[in-house]
C-alpha cells in the first residue's frame, strides 16, 4: 500500500507550516494579535498546499514507490450502503 509512503511525504510539509506558530504560541512573550495573524497566514498556506502541493506530494510519493519497488496505488474507499427499513 502506498499510503504510508504518501504520508511520509505530506507530513513534514504540514509540520513545517505549523511549527513556527506553535513555537511562538509557547513563548512567554506571546502577542495575541501576532498569533492571530500567524494562524491566518498558516491557514492560507495549508489551503494553498491543498490546492497545489497535494499533486506535487503525490508525484514525489510515486517516485519513492518506484525506487522501493512498491505498487503506487492508493486504495479507494468503498461506498457504504445503508439499509432502509420501513420505506
Amino acid at each position: 500500500c502506498a499510503l504510508p509512503i504518501f504520508c511520509t511525504v505530506v507530513w513534514p510539509d504540514m509540520l513545517a507550516a505549523i511549527q513556527h506558530v506553535n513555537k511562538f504560541m509557547q513563548s512567554p512573550n506571546m502577542d495575541v494579535d501576532l498569533v492571530v495573524s500567524l494562524l491566518k497566514k498558516t491557514e492560507r498556506g495549508l489551503q494553498s498546499y491543498r490546492a497545489s502541493g497535494f499533486v506535487t506530494a503525490q508525484m514525489a510519493a510515486k517516485d519513492l514507490c518506484e525506487e522501493m519497488n512498491v505498487e503506487a496505488v492508493l486504495k479507494q474507499k468503498r461506498l457504504r450502503s445503508t439499509k432502509r427499513h420501513f420505506s
